[in-house]
């Protein structure tokens, strides 16, 4: 009977010490999902500036942003009959442009995004003297 009770408290020893090391590979799994999703956040900044007709604006925030989407408050962000860029989204390292890679109509600076007026043709309008311009900017 003594080896028999003894056979016993082994079994759940070792179920006991199986379940510790499941749990604790699972916990550890846990805790790597949940650092790499707070590395993936980030914040969401909406506002509106009025065009002041400088050729190039900062818009300043208080960080640096991943994305901004610019656009006129009567939702224009490209006008085809006069081939001009009102607005667009930006993400990092590729900035909303009008045909040509110099030619930036939005671009990520550090601590906010360009805006312009001018370019080539008078084709960059996300600056315009008096227009109303929306914005979302994750960060």
């Amino acid at each position: 009977l003594a080896q028999d009770v003894r056979d016993r408290f082994s079994a759940i020893e070792s179920a006991a010490a199986s379940e510790a090391s499941t749990r604790a590979s699972a916990d550890s799994s846990m805790q790597s999902q949940i650092s790499a999703l707070s590395t993936t956040k980030c914040e969401v900044y909406c506002g509106f500036y009025t065009g002041d007709g400088t050729e190039n604006r900062t818009i300043s925030l208080s960080k640096t942003p991943r994305a901004v989407l610019v656009m006129t408050n009567g939702a224009k962000m490209y006008m085809s009959n006069s081939n001009a860029t009102y607005g667009g989204l930006d993400v990092t390292d590729s900035p909303v442009i009008y045909q040509y890679d110099d030619q930036q109509a939005v671009k990520i600076v550090p601590n906010g995004f360009q805006v312009t007026v001018g370019g080539s043709y008078d084709c960059l309008l996300t600056n315009v003297s008096g227009t109303i311009y929306h914005y979302i900017a994750l960060v």
